[in-house]
């Protein structure tokens, strides 16, 4: 995979969109995904940005009432 370059879901090989199935199911941080996508954490957040796929946050809305 080259650097720099963003793909779409369907290019990429099978073990990555299961990364990305991870990454949505809260199972790994997008640290671990840009690894597995072998690509810049800031590239990632722009790939699943450009892809629609929500990067959540690690804070609710009302976890401010539990601090």
């Amino acid at each position: 995979m080259l650097k720099g370059r963003l793909f779409l879901l369907t290019e990429l090989p099978v073990q990555q969109p299961r990364a990305v199935a991870a990454f949505e199911g809260g199972f790994i941080s997008i640290g671990k995904l840009a690894e597995s996508l072998g690509m810049h954490v800031l590239d990632v957040r722009r790939w699943l940005s450009e892809h629609g796929i929500d990067q959540g946050s690690a804070m609710s809305a009302d976890d401010h009432q539990h601090a």
